[in-house]
């Protein structure tokens, strides 16, 4: 019998199952809730259950490779830039798709607060080929810093946009742009 928040579901006694090409009915019963001492013992083996996955699996913990590290920061940098890249093309008339600009600038306030994270693990001397200088981890504060800016500036877009303010859109559109420059200018090789 499987069960789960309070169902079950049993399985089909022999003379109940379906001769080839017939369709198959469930039974689904609602059983008592957990109470009590069954209740501690659910939690308990789950609470088991978890730290023994965990301790299990050795590279829970552990960094990941260079080589993937590096693809994920260049593939959620690619997203950053394909949204800025987008959201410029619809504010600048370039394309027809007005309806999309506050999507464009939504996602690019969610891909923000990605960044800091995506450089966390030091990839410097590994070999793998990066846009990122050697110095991005030396510096430490000022990266984050620059990457604050930039969530920052993505959040004032995206809500500049939900004004339909178009001073608001143009002055956080020149804060996207000067946060992207001020770390790539810094931090991302020519």
């Amino acid at each position: 019998m499987i069960s789960a928040s309070g169902w079950s579901l049993r399985p089909l006694a022999v003379n109940e199952f379906p001769a080839r090409g017939d369709s198959i009915t469930l039974t689904v019963e609602r059983m008592e809730t957990f109470r009590g001492k069954h209740m501690r013992l659910a939690v308990r083996s789950a609470l088991v259950a978890g730290l023994l996955m965990t301790v299990a699996s050795p590279g829970a913990f552990a960094e990941d490779k260079a080589e993937d590290a590096v693809k994920y920061r260049q593939s959620l940098m690619g997203i950053v830039g394909d949204h800025t890249q987008s959201f410029f093309a619809l504010l600048q008339g370039k394309v027809s798709h007005p309806e999309d600009l506050a999507w464009h600038a939504d996602s690019l306030a969610a891909a923000s607060k990605r960044v800091k994270g995506a450089y966390v693990q030091n990839t410097a001397g590994s070999g793998v080929k990066t846009e990122a200088k050697d110095g991005i981890w030396a510096a430490g504060s000022e990266f984050n810093k620059l990457a604050g800016d930039f969530e920052t500036a993505a959040a004032a877009l995206s809500a500049a946009v939900k004004s339909k303010d178009q001073a608001a859109i143009g002055a956080a559109a020149k804060g996207i742009g000067a946060s992207c420059k001020g770390c790539h200018d810094k931090f991302k090789e020519d």
